[in-house]
């Protein structure tokens, strides 16, 4: 009877094979890598959030933008942008003689959309602001081009976003920190300032564009701020992915390219005649003059180009 029971044995045999082919780890800890780098992010970390060039420079950007802000972050005179003299090249050759031990840590967390990355502040870095950070090494890249005509800080990075404040990505969890966080700049005891709304979302739909304006609306009273899209003294980013929604309050947006470095670090391309025409979309909102919710003059804001 055994020689009968051989033909079953050998397929058996072949089965349990192909499944511990099935079960092989993936190669490098790359699945390993990916887990534990969503693991890494906890609601209330903040950091930055940036986007590429190209959709696979990812992994290369985020050594290029580490470094930038790993530099900021080591330079005091950074607090205050543009208050620094020389090259970037100069300044970080004065900031290697007095380096401290240990350095801001920067966790890389999950890719929430191809191209796209996230620095968390981390260690010595999480008593920073991003926003401060991020404006000030944009303003010292802004400086060294306009001085050297060159961009030798990255070719890959985009957009770096500065995120100060997680929620999760819902109108529930925004609306809870947006009236812990707006109030201070854009609310009825604030000074009378000029904002604009900058909203993206990537690979989710749990928080539309229309829900946050909506809670926007609840906090900025009317008649008391204006509404500006193309030059806001003070802009409103919210970034919103499966990972988190991210809240910031940043300045110099209009000076800052948008915080777009690539666009920061390369020439001028606009005709004599666009800043007329560019002029006209940065007047303050005619809705938001005559009385209306500052939701629905922010409203007006044109839809983003290619980000």
């Amino acid at each position: 009877t055994a020689p009968a029971t051989a033909p079953a044995s050998a397929p058996a045999a072949a089965s349990a094979a192909a499944g511990a082919a099935k079960k092989r780890p993936a190669p490098n800890g790359a699945a390993g890598d990916a887990k534990r780098q969503r693991a890494d992010f906890a609601v209330g970390d903040r950091g930055v959030f940036f986007t590429t060039v190209t959709p696979g420079g990812a992994g290369n950007a985020k050594r290029d933008l580490q470094r930038l802000l790993e530099t900021a972050m080591e330079d005091p005179k950074t607090s205050t942008p543009g208050s620094g003299e020389g090259s970037a090249g100069a300044r970080l050759e004065d900031e290697l003689k007095e380096l401290k031990a240990a350095k801001p840590t920067l966790v890389a967390c999950s890719e929430v959309a191809k191209g796209t990355g996230f620095l968390k502040f981390a260690g010595d870095a999480q008593s920073m602001a991003p926003s401060k950070v991020v404006s000030a090494m944009l303003e010292m890249q802004r400086a060294d081009y306009q001085a050297t005509r060159m961009a030798m800080s990255s070719k890959l990075l985009c957009r770096i976003l500065p995120i100060d404040y997680t929620c999760k990505p819902f109108v529930d969890d925004f609306r809870k920190l947006a009236k812990e966080v707006l109030p201070s700049h854009v609310g009825p005891e604030a000074e009378p300032t000029v904002w604009a709304l900058e909203f993206k979302a990537r690979n989710t739909n749990t928080l539309k564009k229309e829900a946050v304006l909506e809670v926007v609306d609840e906090i900025v009273p009317k008649g008391r701020h204006k509404v500006n899209i193309g030059n806001p003294a003070k802009c409103i980013l919210v970034e919103v992915n499966p990972l988190f929604c991210g809240l910031s309050i940043v300045e110099h947006w209009a000076k800052l390219k948008k915080y777009n470095l690539s666009a920061l670090t390369s020439p001028e391309t606009e005709s004599k005649g666009a800043p007329a025409g560019e002029a006209a979309k940065t007047t303050p909102v005619k809705a938001a003059a005559e009385g209306l919710s500052t939701a629905a003059a922010a409203a007006e804001e044109p839809k983003a180009t290619k980000e």
